[in-house]
């Protein structure tokens, strides 16, 4: 799982945890937490975001963050990515 925050895409050691992590093939379930700018994040991380991005938090007015996806979303973005990885159809 993948906690994309505006604090991500600014730390290297972040960028470089996921960079190996996505060479590897590690299966990716990227959360959004906030408003992220993604015109900071390398290309491959935007990509993924714009085609997979499952989970998104949403800071409301009383500074509070709540999922704006149901955990069955999640879950299946889980077992589909292990499917992906494993090269199960």
């Amino acid at each position: 799982m993948l906690l994309l925050t505006d604090n991500f895409v600014n730390s290297e050691y972040c960028l470089n945890e996921f960079d190996v992590a996505f060479r590897v093939g590690k299966p990716v379930i990227m959360m959004l937490k906030g408003d992220v700018d993604m015109t900071r994040a390398p290309p491959v991380i935007r990509d993924l975001f714009h085609t997979y991005v499952r989970v998104l938090w949403k800071c409301d007015d009383n500074g509070e963050y709540s999922m704006t996806t149901s955990w069955e979303n999640v879950c299946n973005a889980i077992l589909e990515s292990r499917l992906t990885i494993s090269g199960v159809p």
